[in-house]
């Protein structure tokens, strides 16, 4: 973000597009973009308010993670035995082992989004982000596949397609 944050970056999922609109370019917006207000962590990762199963969790974007994961405070609360999982995961390929709970609703304000697959454990890159004491997670391209994605920098906001 030290470099995307001189633009307003789109990211079109779907098409497999980036593109760097100068700050007050606005052909980027069309009627399908939903905004949502986000905060900047002190690694300059971004996160937005989010639910998982109707909890309220602080949800950090990641493109570049196929799979979305969430800290022990996010658990939802389930009757059904969690599966357990050993995954490589992080640019350091770490194995570690997860709890993992399929068909998990994530929610983005009005924006009902499904997480197929999510592993649960509490991984270092919340601790490292200032986000192990409340319910979080990392929101990956698993959940935000197919969508486009606008990081106005300027509003301190990110837009995300309905589609």
């Amino acid at each position: 973000m030290d470099v995307l944050g001189d633009y307003t970056t789109e990211v079109d999922l779907a098409r497999r597009q980036l593109v760097l609109h100068p700050r007050n370019a606005t052909a980027w917006r069309t009627p399908d973009l939903i905004p949502f207000s986000y905060h900047r962590l002190r690694g300059g990762q971004l996160w937005i308010d989010a639910e998982i199963a109707g909890r309220p969790v602080a949800a950090i974007i990641d493109l570049g993670a196929n799979l979305s994961f969430a800290n022990v405070r996010a658990t939802p609360e389930r009757e059904e035995a969690a599966l357990v999982v050993r995954a490589v995961v992080g640019a350091d390929r770490h194995v570690a082992t997860f709890s993992a709970m399929l068909d998990v609703p994530v929610a983005v304000g009005e924006l009902g989004l499904m997480a197929h697959a999510l592993l649960i454990a509490d991984l270092p890159i919340f601790d490292v982000v200032g986000l192990s004491d409340r319910p979080a997670m990392i929101l990956g391209a698993d959940v935000l596949g197919g969508r486009r994605m606008v990081i106005a920098p300027d509003e301190q906001r990110i837009y995300v397609s309905k589609l």
